[in-house]
């Protein structure tokens, strides 16, 4: 019997209970409490309903957070569009009699019961509710349609909650404009985010399409955005969170996705105050310990004020319990960070009056095996050095941070969420999350002009340095576009109006429901997506390994390579900015094509450069470029090849902003361009993370791409980042003449309008890169690679022209698939994990619980096709079997 058949009996007597009450005391809504939009509170953009409830059933040890109210605005201040109250006390532990306090926050209120009648629909309509939940899987066609009419005559919206086919036919016909589709099967109460993919498509444009149940990450997020989810309605991921406010904040995307939190702290005015949430700081933190910085209680008060939808943080030293609290009261405080020698149960106490989550800051000397134990109560752990003398030489500074570094790094490691302190200015940022990876850091005097005022200048620059600003020439900008330090917008004053347009025209497509239908259309009609995914079988048995080895066929794509998916979306977006001309920079050629492709199709005129080394050997591109009536403009400069054909691509885009568009090919360049490029590719791991659920029953236990930008990995990546899913990106490793492994053997520099790795010497200057394979030979790579490889989540291995050429070979023999030379990379890499015993032993240990005989499944992005590459010294052009001849 599932929950719902069980609760159906209390539910009906609680319906009748309320019919008699209302009979004699008919239902009255108090007049200062109109009813919220709550449908137009879920439209343009990624927007999050948060959940209240006092306790779960699935979750027997949870209980609630926070009083409902302060509750209620942490999620408001985290970026929540609008709350859902989960009202029913018998299972869930609150009622109606909290919408009021839920109310405060100023956000649209979902009463979400488990309505059988209309009393239940007036009771909420009474107590102030915006929207009501109505659940079709529960309710019979006319039912539903009776108790979604009744709602609509009393204002409210109506939420029709759908689990199959049938009950989104039923939602439909009973007029709902707002339909949620739940993840979780509800017999079984398991989660599947395919059931959202598959059932968020067939709701028609403008309905109202929310996600439910089963988003616990940014990535689970986006997959059913990609779907066509307005908006998610989170419950469980906050149930879990020590800090419900950060939670809300990160899955909403106000703070970007891989980028550390930011607290500025020792904050006296409001100016400042004001300056540092407009610039993009997490939390900002009021002083009320001894110190310069400390304030009254009247002055917290008023900085509040200022900053409403600021998240504040109290910094306090061993002060009396019903200080803490009345500060908290009267800044309306969202966090407390004890800054003394306060024990646990005194944190404990704090918590349980307030709900706010505790900042427990330590000395380096505090750090020990017991630490994180001893403060397990604490949502943070900040790492602080002892107060600095006065006459403290530099040689003890650098000690004291070294020891901050230490401490936080084996916090880190033992899984605490950290905060790392002690005088971090913007020249330290880099290094220290690069050496701890901590959850955030807190600045105070690192960024003041004198004790209290903070220094604008160096505020901006901290932010943009943790990835919260974006630079762009010599100034700096409040726009996102970082992925931890790496990305944004180092490029002339003349391009900045036109990345903003391209910024704006971006985001106002991707929630645009025509757009994306009509993305979808050219990408299944025009392109033949789905590509398919294809088991390589006699390939595994050349290999060995026991391995499935699964080929994601975006070598069957129109045009023949992956790079199609990003020049559909931008001759779009061209299209809504009126641009009449397309410039693209190509290596491979796979690029320029599909750019000439889409031109032709669109209308526009299309100029494309490559470098004269790579015209050369792609030369079968060149003539398809010209026949598609694309201008090729050979690029004479450096080493002729990717690199300067994309900066002469940038001069042409320079001189004639106005009326062109410049498609990138990759995910580089300055902000947005990775991260859109990296979006119109994901549809490549949406696709194979079905495929291979579907084939298999199961997740992948790795996938590999090759890497020269980074936009075939990133798409194919995407959509596994949250998983349990090993990552390898697989980098030109070349040859004789050199090599194109970035990641590997690169530093952090600037390139074509971004920070990232990069081949540099050591004055800075961009040094020649070589891959046999032209789409791979670029000295860069896309930033939020080198994110992913600071941080560990993607694994990067080089691949030699010697071994790429072999996998060629061995590919087109034994599955008669004629691949090209960059995906080549990555098929001879998965040859060399499937001959590697212990690199396979700890794919299996990944996965506890498996049963070793289960073979391991590994989906190996085929980027494009190989016919490309069938030049005079190409792959097959000799007399040998394997074809080894040069490119250049």
């Amino acid at each position: 019997m599932s929950f719902l058949e069980r609760i159906r009996p209390s539910k009906l007597a609680e319906a009748a209970a309320l019919r008699a009450q209302h009979a004699t005391r008919p239902p009255r809504r108090l007049p200062d409490q109109p009813v919220l939009d709550f449908a137009a509170a879920l439209r343009g953009g990624r927007r999050i309903i948060a959940e209240i409830k006092g306790r779960a059933p699935s979750h027997p040890g949870y209980a609630l957070a926070a009083p409902v109210d302060r509750l209620a605005r942490a999620y408001r201040r985290g970026g929540a569009a609008a709350v859902s109250l989960v009202v029913d006390r018998e299972h869930f532990g609150t009622s109606l009699a909290d919408l009021p306090a839920a109310r405060t926050a100023g956000l649209p209120v979902i009463a979400k019961d488990f309505v059988l009648d209309a009393a239940q629909i007036d009771g909420a309509w009474a107590a102030g509710a915006d929207a009501v939940l109505l659940i079709a899987r529960w309710l019979d066609a006319a039912s539903l349609a009776q108790l979604h009419a009744h709602a609509r005559a009393l204002g409210l919206q109506v939420l029709v909650e759908c689990h199959d086919e049938r009950d989104i036919d039923l939602a439909l016909s009973a007029g709902a404009a707002l339909v949620g589709v739940n993840n979780r099967d509800l017999a079984a109460l398991r989660t599947d985010l395919g059931r959202g993919e598959r059932l968020l498509p067939l709701l028609p444009p403008g309905i109202v399409r929310v996600a439910e149940s089963g988003l616990y990450t940014p990535a689970d997020v986006w997959r059913l955005q990609q779907a066509g989810a307005d908006a998610f309605l989170i419950g469980h991921a906050l149930l879990d969170s020590a800090d419900p406010g950060d939670t809300v904040a990160v899955l909403s995307g106000r703070r970007p996705e891989g980028a550390p939190l930011v607290k500025i702290c020792g904050l006296t005015n409001d100016d400042d105050a004001r300056a540092a949430a407009a610039a993009g700081a997490d939390v900002l933190g009021l002083v009320f310990a001894p110190s310069p910085r400390r304030l009254e209680l009247a002055e917290a008060a008023a900085i509040r004020a200022a900053v409403p939808d600021a998240r504040l943080a109290g910094v306090f030293r061993d002060q009396e319990l019903d200080f803490v609290l009345a500060a908290v009261a009267a800044a309306d405080l969202d966090l407390v960070q004890l800054h003394g020698s306060e024990t646990p149960d005194y944190a404990a106490a704090v918590k349980a009056a307030t709900g706010a989550p505790i900042i427990r800051a330590l000395e380096p000397g505090q750090v020990a095996d017991g630490t994180m134990a001893l403060h397990a109560g604490a949502a943070y752990l900040l790492v602080d050095p002892p107060k600095a003398a006065a006459a403290e030489s530099a040689a003890e500074t650098a000690a004291a941070r070294a020891a901050v570094i230490a401490a936080a790094r084996r916090l880190a490691q033992s899984g605490a969420r950290v905060l790392v302190a002690g005088g971090l200015g913007p020249g330290d940022v880099a290094a220290v999350l690069a050496a701890t990876h901590p959850c955030g850091i807190d600045a105070c005097r690192g960024v003041e002009s004198r004790p209290g005022r903070k220094d604008a200048r160096k505020l901006l620059e901290f932010l943009a340095q943790a990835g919260r600003l974006t630079n762009h020439g010599t100034g700096t900008g409040a726009r996102r576009g970082r992925f931890g330090p790496y990305g944004g917008q180092y490029v002339p004053e003349t391009l900045m109006p036109c990345l903003a347009e391209l910024e704006a025209a971006w985001l106002a497509a991707r929630e645009d429901p025509s757009f994306r239908d009509e993305l979808a259309g050219l990408l299944a009609d025009y392109s033949g997506r789905p590509t398919p995914l294809y088991r390589a079988r006699r390939l595994e048995s050349a290999w060995g390994g026991g391995a499935h080895v699964w080929l994601k066929r975006e070598d069957l794509n129109h045009t023949g390579a992956h790079k199609i998916n990003n020049c559909l979306g931008q001759v779009l977006l061209a299209r809504r900015m009126g641009k009449r001309r397309l410039i693209a920079e190509t290596g491979a050629g796979q690029h320029g094509v599909a750019t000439a492709t889409v031109a032709a199709l669109a209308g526009l005129s299309c100029t494309v450069y490559m470098g004269q080394v790579d015209m050369a050997r792609q030369e079968p591109n060149v003539r398809r470029m010209r026949l598609l009536g694309a201008e090729v403009v050979p690029v004479l400069a450096g080493a002729r090849t990717l690199k300067d054909a994309t900066s002469e691509a940038i001069r042409d885009w320079v001189t004639n902003v106005a009326g062109s568009h410049y498609i990138i090919g990759s995910t580089v360049g300055p902000h947005p361009y990775p991260s859109l490029v990296r979006d119109f590719q994901s549809v490549i791991g949406t696709e194979a993370r079905r495929q291979v659920l579907a084939k298999e029953g199961r997740l992948p236990d790795a996938a590999i791409a090759c890497v020269g930008g980074g936009s075939n990995a990133a798409g194919l990546f995407s959509g596994f980042l949250a998983d349990p899913v090993a990552l390898f990106g697989v980098e030109a490793g070349g040859g004789a003449h050199g090599h194109s492994a970035a990641l590997a053997l690169g530093t952090p520099g600037v390139l074509h309008g971004s920070l990232s790795y990069l081949l540099q010497d050591e004055h800075g200057q961009v040094l020649p890169a070589h891959s046999l394979a032209a789409g791979l030979d670029y000295p860069g790579v896309g930033p939020e690679h080198s994110w992913w490889k600071d941080t560990g989540r993607v694994t990067y291995e080089r691949v030699g022209d010697d071994e790429a050429l072999a996998a060629f070979g061995e590919l087109c023999r034994l599955e008669g698939i004629i691949p090209a030379l960059e995906s080549s990379h990555a098929l001879a890499f998965c040859r060399r994990l499937l001959g590697d015993e212990a690199a396979l032993a700890r794919l299996r240990a990944a996965r506890p619980g498996a049963d070793a005989r289960t073979p391991l499944l590994v989906v190996v992005n085929l980027s494009g096709r190989g016919d490309k590459d069938m030049h005079d010294g190409g792959p097959g052009a000799g007399d040998g079997e394997d074809g080894h001849g040069t490119a250049r």
